[in-house]
């Protein structure tokens, strides 16, 4: 109907124009889609919350000079530290050591990381590392 027919106060509807501007291969239906993308945020979010649980605490240390940690020489330098129950896995670029660790949880955050050695026949021998920001001290066994 041309818009010159049209009496004073209506209007024209609303679907004719909303067809033309719809894609017309999409032939799925909205709830479906609708239905689909629910069931796919909840397992992806499921899944994630899965994955963090599961993950083991990771620390990031920088030691300035070498140290004994277990019997074993580490090298000056930035390392990750993977904490699964009582083995640390110490990790600076493609080496990695395993040592035994004891977690303890205190009262109150340390305000920095710092770490805690004792000199023994002029080795530094590394006895804990306080984490920074948590209340978490590692002590290491030797």
């Amino acid at each position: 109907m041309p818009f010159w027919l049209l009496a004073p106060g209506s209007f024209l509807p609303i679907d004719p124009i909303i067809s033309f501007y719809r894609s017309p291969g999409n032939k799925t239906r909205p709830r479906q889609r609708f239905l689909c993308m629910k069931i796919f945020r909840s397992v992806l979010c499921f899944a994630s919350f899965a994955l963090l649980a599961s993950a083991a605490p990771v620390y990031k240390v920088t030691l300035t000079e070498s140290a004994v940690i277990a019997g074993s020489v580490v090298k000056p330098g930035d390392y990750r530290i993977v904490v699964n129950g009582e083995k640390a896995t110490l990790t600076m670029g493609k080496t990695s050591l395993e040592v035994p660790v004891k977690v303890e949880t205190g009262s109150k955050k340390f305000e920095y990381t710092s770490v805690e050695c004792s000199t023994e026949a002029g080795k530094n021998m590394l006895d804990d590392i306080h984490v920074g920001g948590t209340t978490t001290t590692l002590i290491f066994k030797r």
